[in-house]
């Protein structure tokens, strides 16, 4: 099932914890499971994600984990939790920092290599203290938190997902934001507890054999300029 919500800037407001912004995005829950038994992420919906640094981006602090173990308690849990690929799929942890130093302690900034318009991830282990902040470009700033983004799944899929007395929902969301015409360069991720954990798409094969030839174009213009 996959349904779009538009917010438009003045209803914004309406959805706790989303912040007023110069430009406002289309939200879109691809899809969602349950954190922990039962989560089907990573095999049935998310399998072309990872702790993949976009091509190009540099982070603030690098905040990825490499499992195993893909949980740790009080300090992070994989947003593949619990299927076969939860000890194995790399993923991104801020505010909870192990002790081999995986994780980043909050907030972490990641520094695209160019203006985007659209961003996707897979959000794991959905809490009130996460935040998300797109920044720069003609976006300005616009932050969602893990309730503004629960907001928009409960309006989505008509479900009343409440958290629990910690501020968990237990919910992983595969989330698109798509800005139109506007633009961000960097986006920020904050958690004022352990931890806002996520994984990004991996490059298509097709997209990895075109960057190829891109620097391989370069190379030769490079040699025919001298």
């Amino acid at each position: 099932m996959r349904t779009t919500t538009k917010l438009a800037a003045g209803a914004a407001l309406y959805v706790a914890g989303l912040a007023s912004a110069l430009a406002v995005p289309t939200v879109t829950v691809v899809a969602y499971s349950s954190q922990g038994a039962g989560n089907t992420a990573g095999i049935a919906f998310a399998q072309g994600y990872n702790g993949t640094t976009p091509a190009g981006a540099t982070w603030s602090s690098d905040p990825l984990v490499t499992p195993p173990p893909g949980n740790l308690s009080g300090v992070y849990q994989s947003p593949f939790n619990s299927n076969a690929l939860t000890g194995t799929r790399t993923y991104f942890s801020v505010g909870g920092v192990d002790a081999a130093g995986d994780g980043a302690l909050s907030p972490v900034t990641l520094t695209l290599a160019g203006a985007q318009s659209v961003f996707s991830l897979l959000w794991g282990s959905i809490d009130t203290y996460n935040t998300i902040e797109f920044l720069g470009g003609t976006v300005g700033s616009y932050s969602l938190t893990g309730t503004g983004l629960m907001g928009i799944l409960n309006t989505q899929f008509s479900t009343s997902f409440a958290p629990d007395g910690n501020g968990n929902y237990e919910k992983v969301a595969l989330v698109n934001f798509d800005f139109g015409r506007d633009t961000f360069s960097s986006i920020k991720f904050t958690s004022t507890q352990a931890a806002l954990e996520f994984a990004l798409p991996v490059p298509e094969p097709a997209s990895l054999a075109l960057m190829g030839l891109g620097l391989l174009g370069a190379g030769f213009a490079r040699r025919r300029a001298r």
